[in-house]
C-alpha cells in the first residue's frame, strides 16, 4: 500500500530527526496500526493501549476546563 509506505517513511524521518525518541507509531483512532517504526514492540496492542489513552486524554481535558485536548505523550526514563 502506497500511504503505508509514505508513512512509514515519514516515521522513519521522524526518529532520525529526533534522537531521543525510541520508536513511534501512526495508528487511527479507534485503534488499528497503519505503520511503525517500533522495534520491540507490539504494534496492534500498542495502538489498542495508545487508541485508550488516547480516549481518557480528552475526557481529562474537559473534566479540568483547560480548553480543547492538544497532545498525548509517553515519555519513560528510557526515552520517548
Amino acid at each position: 500500500m502506497a500511504v503505508e509506505s509514505d508513512v512509514l517513511d515519514e516515521l522513519h524521518r521522524l526518529r532520525n530527526r529526533v534522537p531521543q525518541l525510541t520508536g513511534s507509531l501512526a495508528a487511527t483512532v479507534d485503534g488499528l496500526v497503519l505503520a511503525h517504526d517500533a522495534p520491540g514492540t507490539e504494534p496492534e496492542g500498542l495502538a489498542a493501549l495508545t487508541a485508550a489513552a488516547l480516549g481518557v486524554a480528552h475526557r481529562m481535558a474537559e473534566a479540568t476546563s483547560r480548553g480543547g485536548f492538544r497532545e498525548l505523550l509517553l515519555r519513560g526514563a528510557d526515552g520517548y
